[in-house]
């Protein structure tokens, strides 16, 4: 018979129980704030965010990639702490199903056509205003968001707003704002957002009640429709045993086996069910939740040490939506984001709770490109990492914005000067004849020409001074590629030869270049007699 933990208290809407026989830690972690510490996350300025400027949540290192705990999801990374340094910790509706809803919006996201018209009737994306007299304070950013969703709720069949909006009993105005914003995200493959502005674990304490963890569960039912069963049938012997727990009935063994079994522990990976929570990882090229979780492949009873997940490499949890604001001052490009903020801490006891809120930034200006690229251009779906994922093991970080917008497509189709991005696929490995330097073929012209990107590593000062320094650079090349018999090549008896005197440095990195076409309305603009490069060949010599 299952053991049931010993209950510390038990109210209507909460219950604690006891789960290690470990001794508690004593100490309570330092804070910081959250507002900075969300900006230094993303690495970019908050325009509006959900919480008062003073308030704070713990504080996480930054000190190299491998280690640094400021980019984990702050569900895991509050369960993982508990676990680890034996701290209580507290769980609520809200949380749980917003890390559920996140790994939907994932997995719509994935699989946007596919699923198209199980949300709506249009093709491509419809856009959604919204009006308002002022954005002053959060509260209006809130009314923003609630007028977007009421929309989204107009424009799809199914009840979308029920299924994804967080409304437990223990679910705040930030906390629903947040999930409004995880459905904006869920979605923003058939919405474009555009806003106008007219003048003027020593023990674990569950939060919520019965109630709430039974919605919870006939949500995951119901989502388990858009071909999620793979998922569902893994989350739903956890709402069971969370809907046990707040009836008064508290697994021992469940709950030990939140992080990882007790057969297990030790070691900085999660085999716990804490791991189904999430449907999609990070992968491993482009760091985007598309990497289908490999541990719901294997019923929990034959998991091993060997299929656990290191904390680094579940989602960020946090969502966006671009939307487009419209002032009399002009339109600028700005982006939502929402989910877990960060872990916060009960300064009596030490328990440890993810935090959830959002906030509102500048949209990256070559988001602002991409968007206006999706509307004026004839472009290709969406890449299917699960495809594709392995053809390439490294690709420019904006390569991949790229290609989670649009597989390829033409720019300027009706022109004399089209561009024909390819689909990844179709990427052609290439290099400069004497100079050896690889590059990779990704648009064709209309003149037979091709432009590619390559790694170059640059280099200034000298060691002796102790003034060297060593970096990469990513450097866009036009030239007319040539196919040559190829007798070093171990894989292909024929290699795309570009010649140094053709061949020249159009753009530093994949934005500039970008920006570059839209400037020269389509125009190959490197053939202007006044275009100077951004460096020479001879620079590779």
């Amino acid at each position: 018979m299952n053991k049931i933990a010993s209950i510390l208290h038990h109210h209507k809407d909460e219950i604690c129980f006891k789960v290690d026989d470990v001794e508690v830690f004593k100490n309570l972690l330092p804070l910081q704030s959250c507002f900075k510490q969300l900006e230094k996350r993303l690495d970019s300025s908050l325009i509006a965010f959900s919480h008062e400027d003073n308030f704070q949540v713990i504080e996480q290192s930054n000190e190299n990639d491998f280690e640094s705990t400021l980019n984990l999801h702050s569900f895991v990374n509050a369960v993982h702490q508990a676990f680890g340094e034996h701290r209580p910790l507290m769980i609520t509706p809200d949380a749980v199903w917003m890390t559920i809803a996140q790994g939907f919006a994932q997995h719509i996201n994935n699989n946007a056509e596919r699923l198209r018209y199980q949300f709506v009737n249009h093709s491509s994306k419809r856009e959604l205003k919204v009006v308002l007299e002022r954005l002053l304070d959060k509260r209006d950013w809130q009314k923003a968001v609630e007028l977007w969703s009421k929309q989204i709720e107009e424009n799809v069949k199914a009840d979308i707003g029920d299924l994804m909006v967080c409304d437990f009993s223990t679910t705040t105005p930030i906390i629903r704002t947040a999930s409004q914003v995880v459905m904006m995200d869920a979605l923003k493959q058939y919405f474009d957002y555009r806003l106008y502005m007219i003048c003027g674990i020593p023990w674990i304490t569950v939060r919520g009640t019965v109630e709430d963890w039974k919605q919870i569960r006939e949500r995951v039912e119901i989502i388990g429709q858009y071909d999620l069963e793979w998922w569902t049938n893994r989350l739903l012997p956890i709402c069971d045993g969370i809907i046990e727990t707040v009836a008064g009935k508290p697994s021992l063994e469940f709950w030990k086996h939140i992080c990882k079994p007790e057969s297990m522990y030790g070691g900085e990976i999660i085999t716990g069910w804490l791991a189904d929570l999430f449907p999609y990882l990070k992968d491993g090229i482009t760091n985007s939740p598309t990497y289908k979780n490999p541990i719901l492949e294997t019923p929990r009873e034959e998991l091993t040490i060997n299929h656990g997940i290191p904390p680094r490499m579940f989602p960020t949890g946090i969502s966006q939506a671009s939307f487009s604001l419209n002032t009399l001052q002009g339109e600028s490009q700005l982006e939502l984001i929402a989910g877990f903020i960060g872990v916060g801490q009960n300064q009596e006891n030490g328990c440890l709770h993810p935090e959830i809120g959002w906030g509102v930034r500048k949209q990256d200006d070559f988001l602002g490109i991409l968007n206006k690229l999706e509307k004026e251009h004839q472009l290709n779906s969406p890449i299917d990492w699960s495809i594709e994922k392995n053809l390439f093991t490294e690709l420019p970080a904006e390569l991949i914005q790229i290609l989670e917008r649009f597989d390829g497509g033409t720019l300027f189709a009706d022109t004399e000067h089209s561009w024909n991005i390819k689909p990844l696929k179709d990427y052609t490995p290439c290099k400069i004849y004497e100079i050896n330097q690889y590059l990779t073929s990704f648009i064709n012209l209309e003149d037979n020409r091709c432009i590619g990107f390559g790694t170059v590593i640059r280099k200034t000062g000298n060691r002796e001074d102790g003034t060297r320094k060593i970096w990469e650079e990513c450097w866009i090349f036009v030239g007319n590629p040539v196919l040559v018999e190829d007798e070093n090549n171990l894989f292909e008896n024929q290699t795309w030869i570009l010649q140094p005197e053709s061949t020249k440095v159009i753009a530093k990195g994949i934005p500039q270049l970008f920006e570059r076409i839209i400037q020269a309305e389509g125009r190959y603009y490197f053939d202007a007699e006044d275009f100077v490069p951004n460096q020479s060949i001879i620079d590779l010599r």
